[in-house]
C-alpha cells in the first residue's frame, strides 16, 4: 500500500502543529512547523511527533498516531474508544488490557471516528 508519509507535532506549550520538514543534526531531529519559519528539537520544546497512519476516519479526518478513535466492535457491537499505537510495524487499536486489535490500515469501510488525541483531556 502507497500511503503519503506526513507528520504532525505536539510541543511543551500544548500546541498541535503540521511538520513540514526535519532535519537530523548533531544527533537532535529539528522538527519544522508547516507554513511557518518556527522549528524547535524533539527533546527541547517538541515532545512528540505523530506520523499519519494512512486512513482516514468516516468523516474524512486523517488518523494519526496517538489519536483517540472511536468505534463499534463487530463482534460485541459495544462502542469502543481507544489511542491509535505504532507496534510492531503496525497502526493498532491498544486496547485497555494492553492487547491490540488488527492493522487499521486494513478496514477498507471503516467506522473509526477521531475524537480526540492522548494529549487533549477528552
Amino acid at each position: 500500500m502507497n500511503r503519503e508519509i506526513k507528520f504532525r507535532a505536539w510541543d511543551e506549550d500544548g500546541y498541535m502543529f503540521d511538520v513540514s520538514g526535519l532535519e537530523f543534526l548533531d544527533g537532535s531531529i529539528i522538527v519544522h512547523e508547516k507554513g511557518t519559519k518556527n522549528f524547535g528539537s524533539l527533546g527541547s520544546g517538541v515532545i512528540a511527533l505523530m506520523q499519519y497512519t494512512g486512513v482516514n476516519d468516516k468523516n474524512g479526518k486523517e488518523i494519526y498516531e496517538s489519536d483517540i478513535v472511536k468505534f463499534e466492535d463487530p463482534i460485541t457491537r459495544k462502542i469502543i474508544i481507544r489511542p491509535v499505537v505504532f507496534i510492531s510495524g503496525s497502526y493498532v487499536i491498544n486496547y485497555k488490557d494492553d492487547s491490540t486489535g488488527g492493522d487499521i490500515t486494513v478496514y477498507v469501510n471503516n467506522t473509526f471516528e477521531v475524537i480526540s488525541d492522548i494529549f487533549h483531556v477528552i
